[in-house]
């Protein structure tokens, strides 16, 4: 599958001075990707942000995951013993998204620049 969204990782960028309703969510070279404008609770506001910012992490994440879940459906449906090696990459990729979502909600500081 080619993707046509702009790769990760993406970061928040401060307002600019006089610019206090929105944030910029901007790729690794620097460029603009999505401009977010808010009324709203400031907290509220950065935790979009910083879902936002996450997506091309949960984008991978959930590719790894669909080619785990393939290969134990393909042993099951098989009626073969599922083998370790893939019961424990399920536990792995179970772990690395419980770590995107953590950075998805982590503390604003880390993420904002």
């Amino acid at each position: 599958m080619s993707e046509k969204f702009t790769s990760g990782p993406w970061h928040i960028r401060k307002p600019r001075k006089g610019h206090r309703i929105c944030h910029s969510i901007l790729d690794k070279n620097g460029d603009g990707i999505a401009i977010t404008i808010y009324r709203g609770h400031n907290g509220e506001r950065v935790a979009n942000d910083r879902l936002i910012a996450s997506a091309p992490d949960m984008y991978k994440k959930l590719g790894d995951c669909a080619a785990v879940i393939s290969d134990l459906l393909d042993a099951i449906f098989n009626y073969e013993t599922v083998p370790d090696t893939i019961i424990a990459e399920a536990q792995d990729e179970i772990d690395e998204i419980h770590a995107v979502m953590t950075k998805a909600a982590i503390n604003e500081r880390s993420q904002v620049k």
